[in-house]
């Protein structure tokens, strides 16, 4: 196959390099500079974004919420995930429009509870996911170590997959994580909104936090049956009134543990 008097291509290549260096391989100093230069970048970003968060909390967190809302979507507009875009655009509609609520002067009255309502069942919607995708996964793991896979393997695959089971966790954990921050933000409008429009109300007749009327006054000695049907009313130490479910929203979702 091969001619003598025609040398291979690969024996003519190697004739020319002869007598010549083979082409230059990156020295060990190179190597190991590069590998300080990029842990000296990690180090100083960080430090970075600690100085950052630590001395300009309120903008660090705007950004990082900013990032961490938009950034998957485009994401998911590249790969063309549509099923999460489309969670992803319900919820901006719906929490833009929370937010919006909250930006207005004067702010409404029901708007505390409209913005706790909506985050506290976002909150249970993601719990449940997540846990339920975990519980899954470790299902599918267990199955798996035990050799019990194929007994319900035909049953299983038709209603979840493990994929399917890491996908519910993340819906869980991004929604939940997100859905916590919108509503930090939601409440800090608000506590402005009331701090500063509006005092507390003080009287027996009225919410602290959303202003409407209370019809719940057991904890003035009425009794229980007169204000059956009506939710229930809470007395702080500091004798401001609330609805049960605006004060739970207030301090759970949040994140107020304050007066």
């Amino acid at each position: 196959l091969l001619d003598p008097h025609h040398p291979h291509p690969w024996q003519h290549s190697a004739q020319l390099h002869h007598g010549h260096p083979m082409p230059h391989q990156p020295a060990p100093f190179a190597a190991v500079l590069t590998f300080y230069a990029v842990l000296v970048t990690m180090v100083m970003a960080q430090t970075g974004l600690f100085w950052w968060k630590k001395n300009h909390k309120r903008s660090y967190e705007l950004v990082t919420l900013f990032g961490l809302w938009v950034f998957p979507a485009i994401t998911c507009v590249v790969l063309k995930f549509w099923r999460f875009l489309l969670v992803w655009i319900v919820f901006t509609g719906i929490t833009g429009h929370l937010l919006s609520l909250c930006l207005a002067k004067p702010m409404d009255r029901t708007t505390p509870r409209k913005v706790y309502t909506w985050f506290l069942l976002l909150y249970k919607v993601s719990v449940g996911i997540g846990s339920t995708g975990y519980f899954l996964l470790l299902a599918f793991y267990f199955l798996e170590i035990f050799g019990l896979h194929h007994l319900v393997h035909d049953v299983i695959s038709k209603v979840i997959t493990p994929t399917a089971a890491v996908l519910w966790i993340w819906y869980g954990l991004y929604f939940g994580i997100l859905g916590r921050d919108c509503a930090e933000v939601c409440a800090d409008q608000m506590s402005k909104r009331i701090g500063t429009g509006r005092r507390l109300a003080v009287s027996v007749n009225n919410c602290g936090i959303c202003g409407q009327e209370l019809r719940d006054f057991t904890h003035l000695g009425e009794q229980a049956g007169a204000t059956e049907g009506y939710e229930k009313t809470v007395q702080l130490a500091c004798k401001h009134l609330f609805h049960s479910g605006c004060i739970r929203g207030w301090t759970i979702v949040g994140k107020k543990d304050s007066c």
